[in-house]
């Protein structure tokens, strides 16, 4: 004879307890590999330069992370990503990146002052002087690029004093344009997303950012450091959906830590953990060599698949059963660990 264990509970709930010991399981298994990380070090970070940047899902975490944060992060660039509390407010991530006719940009700015209020994100002022890189292919469709027009009504509402580049009319898919690097521009790259579109982009989203760089890099030469991300995790960071080790690229002329440098956080997309792709992305999208020319040191976490989120994406719909109502705020697990990663490179 069998017994449900859960007899009474809400199909719902039931639904996120069993994720709750799968992700369990699978995080405890993970973090007994073997293995040793650096520590992650402290920098001489300008307090006032802090951005963040993301494609696709680590789009969707980087608007979720800047608006949440908004007091110390102050821009923000966006390839293939969403508007903040899209998923929240439809109630699928999928009718989020499919329909934009379905998202209220009012209704997103109403919820965001409301949490704004209640402390849950940082006061919604803080964005009037944002810089902000927006950034969507023609032809992708994996996100449809109507949701573009939603981003820019939701940052156009704050972002008064600020500045705000969008960029729409590119033939590429879901991708980040680079230089030369990639599928040819307007064909999928399924495993690293670049697309060699002849534009540098990134160079041009960290002049917005960081004003216009002096020189041009062709070639990085700065150090990309392993570290372990599992002390922002109570080291079980695959239970929070997270790798066991993050990076972290220092041009270098912020080794030693003399000159006051820059910092971006950078969000990969889904599928594209060390794991999967190892460093390719990081070390081809063209982010390096625009770090040298802005002295930005760049902060790239690394999520990892689990039971409730096999893809390896960012959490902005709430696939951790133990946060799925603080995800989008201040307080999330991802969001609260990758926060205090930043105050850790910035020695804040």
């Amino acid at each position: 004879m069998q017994t449900n264990v859960l007899p009474s509970l809400p199909n719902n709930v039931r639904t996120y307890i069993e994720m709750y010991f799968l992700n369990f399981i699978f995080g405890l298994l993970l973090s007994l590999k073997t293995g040793h990380c650096l520590k992650l070090e402290s920098y001489n970070i300008v307090p006032d330069s802090i951005t963040v940047s993301g494609l696709s899902s680590g789009a969707a975490f980087a608007t979720q992370f800047h608006v949440a944060f908004s007091n110390q992060v102050s821009g923000v660039g966006l390839f293939a990503g969403v508007p903040y509390l899209c998923a929240y407010q439809l109630g699928s991530y999928l009718s989020c990146m499919e329909a934009p006719s379905l998202v209220n940009t009012n209704l997103l700015i109403a919820e965001t002052e409301g949490l704004a209020l209640t402390g849950s994100i940082d006061a919604t002022e803080n964005l009037r002087n944002a810089k902000v890189f927006l950034y969507h292919g023609s032809q992708d469709e994996v996100v449809n690029p109507g949701i573009l027009e939603k981003i820019q009504e939701f940052y156009g509402y704050f972002t008064t004093n600020g500045e705000i580049q969008s960029v729409s009319n590119v033939s590429s898919t879901h991708c980040i344009p680079t230089l030369n690097y990639g599928t040819p521009c307007g064909v999928l790259n399924s495993e690293l997303y670049l697309e060699n579109c002849n534009w540098q982009i990134i160079s041009t989203m960290f002049n917005l950012f960081y004003g216009e760089s002096k020189i041009v890099v062709n070639k990085y030469s700065g150090k990309l450091v392993e570290f372990d991300q599992g002390e922002f995790f109570l080291n079980l960071p695959a239970l929070c959906g997270m790798s066991k080790s993050g990076y972290v690229y220092v041009p270098p002329q912020c080794e030693d830590k003399q000159l006051p440098c820059r910092l971006n956080i950078h969000f990969h997309g889904c599928g594209m953990s060390p794991e999967k792709v190892g460093t390719a992305f990081i070390e081809n999208s063209g982010i390096l060599e625009a770090a040298d020319e802005h002295d930005t040191i760049v902060l790239f976490p690394q999520v990892h698949a689990i039971a409730s989120n096999p893809y390896g994406c960012w959490n902005w719909f709430g696939y951790l059963p133990q946060d799925f109502i603080d995800f989008y705020t201040k307080y999330g697990v991802q969001m609260a660990g990758v926060h205090n990663m930043m105050k850790r490179v910035a020695d804040l």
